[in-house]
């Protein structure tokens, strides 16, 4: 009679948690959003911001500007000597001048109320 008791009372508590898993698997299955948004966390963009990048050396200058992780994927491009050009960036982006697609020259950080970042007549870095 003891076993049978005993029995009944790992059967009951079995019972018991099972319901309640199954009652969270439930929930879960009908809003599965609501556990995504639990394991990831959400990405922090900062606000958009025009940036006038102004290049006051006469050669040509192969330039990266967006965010810190995507600097070295080969997305750069060139702009003119002795221009002016418009960039559309995030707050905390970079602007960086590149030598080749995986090495800096040197790289500007565009900070919340910064509207204009120069290069040098050099070409090699930013007036600051």
């Amino acid at each position: 009679m003891k076993w049978f008791a005993k029995c009944m009372i790992v059967a009951a508590t079995l019972c018991i948690g099972s319901g309640a898993y199954a009652q969270t698997a439930e929930a879960n299955m009908e809003n599965p959003s609501l556990l995504a948004e639990a394991k990831t966390p959400a990405e922090i963009q900062g606000k958009e911001i025009v940036l006038t990048l102004q290049n006051d050396c006469t050669r040509h200058i192969t330039v990266f500007a967006g965010s810190k992780k995507m600097v070295f994927d080969g997305k750069s491009e060139g702009i003119g000597g002795k221009s002016t050009n418009t960039l559309y960036l995030r707050e905390n982006d970079v602007v960086c001048i590149m030598n080749d697609p995986k090495n800096i020259q040197a790289c500007a950080i565009a900070k919340p109320g910064v509207t204009k970042v120069e290069i040098n007549p050099s070409g090699n870095g930013f007036v600051k």
